[in-house]
């Protein structure tokens, strides 16, 4: 790092949807470099005022770092360029130095992962081409490896390509130093702020899974005693199906994801919606299976109702609710399988749970065991 301790503001530009993980590994190893990481996360790429935005930025900072894997990006219907090279291009106009990492072995990523038209791949092919013959680019195998390739490059970047950068204020000798370091804290803030957004978000890819008011057909068993008032006790049980949607599946379990819940819970949690949600339904199943095993349904009783939902729909439903980014298991070691709510859950449970001024949430209503 440069000896008067000044700090370095580098623009991160990359394809976004299939390289947020390697976005964010490449943010918090400029940070720990002691850099002011900057990017288009904050920007909607196709507005006309965030691409001035945008440029402003690069303007602004010292450093810009390139990161290339196997797409081309969303492109700019004006120029036929995607919003990454628009970026790449305008660096290279305004001097900046360029650091640009390039995934190596293309070939062996998976088909999602790289431009599924011919007009794409050429594309592609040519702002790589372009990056390629015009920079000296480092090649990273894997998200293990990039960080590495970043810190190292970083750390020759600052020695050999000397730039303004940002200064303390108990280093600085002006007022001028003084107005910068409290622009370097405001960029700052804007850099968490954008970092919570980009952790809140739903993971690529999700926007095929089915979510929301999509429905999910369930096969459980619902089950009663029948007494007839004298000695007669028999246990009834029927195997039913119903089609909850996404949302009031999550919605369910997501209070007790609150702070944090066993596996075991959200199951039980799970039946006893499936029960109360349904109960004129089940109810009508258990009085079918009565009336066929000939008991006096009339005269007799039911009690002690319970739902069995078995181990592959539950373990579907925890799927999905990962899959679209709104659960995710504990990191913290105990016995046994504990789940928590992500940021996009968080987010997710006060929408469908919190109660607005003009309702309520509908309850259903216990029944009497």
């Amino acid at each position: 790092m440069a000896t008067d301790q000044r700090r370095f503001e580098v623009f991160v530009s990359s394809t976004y949807r299939d390289l947020q993980e390697a976005r964010q590994r490449v943010t918090m190893t400029l940070l720990e470099c002691d850099a002011f990481p900057s990017g288009m996360e904050m920007f909607p790429a196709a507005d006309d005022d965030a691409w001035t935005l945008i440029r402003r930025i690069i303007d602004g900072c010292d450093y810009y770092l390139l990161v290339i894997a196997g797409k081309y990006g969303s492109v700019d219907p004006s120029s036929g360029l995607s919003y990454t090279e628009m970026e790449y291009d305008y660096a290279v106009a305004a001097s900046k130095p360029v650091m640009a990492f390039l995934y190596k072995d293309v070939d062996g990523l998976r088909a999602d992962q790289c431009e599924s038209t011919d007009e794409g791949r050429e594309k592609y092919n040519n702002f790589r081409q372009k990056v390629q013959k015009a920079k000296h680019v480092k090649y990273w195998k894997s998200l293990d490896d990039l960080p590495g390739q970043v810190a190292l490059s970083y750390t020759k970047f600052v020695r050999d390509y000397p730039a303004t950068g940002w200064m303390r204020a108990d280093q600085a000798s002006s007022t001028e130093s003084l107005k910068e370091l409290l622009g370097a804290k405001a960029r700052i803030e804007e850099l968490e702020d954008a970092l919570a957004k980009v952790n809140a978000a739903a993971p690529s890819g999700a926007e095929d899974l089915a979510q929301g008011s999509d429905e999910f057909e369930i096969s459980y068993q619902v089950s009663a005693v029948y007494g007839d008032g004298y000695i007669t006790v028999k246990q009834v049980a029927a195997w039913r199906s119903c089609r909850p949607t996404w949302d009031s599946l999550f919605a369910t379990v997501a209070p007790s994801l609150l702070q944090e819940a066993e596996e075991n819970v959200l199951r039980e949690v799970l039946q006893s919606f499936l029960l109360l949600e349904y109960f004129s339904d089940n109810k009508a199943a258990i009085i079918e299976a009565a009336t066929e095993k000939k008991f006096a349904v009339q005269s007799g009783e039911f009690s002690h109702w319970g739902t069995h939902i078995s181990g592959d729909y539950f373990g579907t439903i925890m799927v999905q609710l990962s899959a679209l980014g709104l659960i995710k298991q504990s990191e913290r070691k105990r016995s046994g399988a504990y789940w928590t709510l992500t940021p996009l859950g968080e987010a997710r449970t006060v929408q469908l749970r919190a109660i607005k001024k003009t309702g309520t949430i509908s309850t259903p209503k216990a029944v009497t065991e």
